[in-house]
């Protein structure tokens, strides 16, 4: 609701701007027949299916950016749907529900940026730091980060 609300009063000020929608379902089915460890003789596979659902938006404007995005992370038949959901819309437990991405960036100039809160931090393929986007529930950080581009260099400096 303050999400709306602010983005409301935004709406009617002279700002040139422009608000993007971002949705995401992604499902998929696993079996698990030694997972980690040798499968016991007396254990059995194991098949199930996780989902990952996000949605958010992020207002750009020509000096800043703010995404807010929101994800729930579960595995299939694992809530029931009788009880009640005492655990709070954005608990985090487990990392499987929560706000996966809520940061400013701020464009000081056209080559300098300052960006703060939780973010996705991708570099090179990611296969050494990267946000992991293929698990289901990704990876984020609460961090800052100040970057610099040129035409010919750039460099980020961080602190999480």
């Amino acid at each position: 609701m303050l999400l709306f609300a602010g983005f409301s009063i935004l709406q009617f000020s002279n700002l040139r701007a422009q608000i993007d929608v971002i949705g995401q379902y992604k499902n998929r089915a696993e079996w698990s027949n030694g997972n980690k460890k040798p499968l016991l003789k007396s254990g059995k596979p194991g098949f199930y299916i996780a989902q990952r659902a996000r949605l958010g938006g992020v207002f750009n404007h020509e000096k800043f950016q703010l995404p807010v995005v929101a994800q729930d992370v579960r595995v299939w038949g694992s809530t029931s749907h009788l009880a009640v959901d005492n655990s709070g819309a954005f608990s985090l437990s487990a990392g499987r529900r929560g706000i996966f991405e809520a940061n400013a960036t701020l464009f000081l100039s056209d080559k300098w940026s300052v960006k703060v809160g939780r973010q996705p931090i991708s570099y090179d393929n990611q296969r050494i730091f990267g946000a992991l986007d293929w698990a289901m529930q990704g990876r984020r950080h609460d961090a800052a980060l100040v970057k610099f581009r040129d035409d010919s260099w750039s460099v980020d400096v961080g602190a999480s």
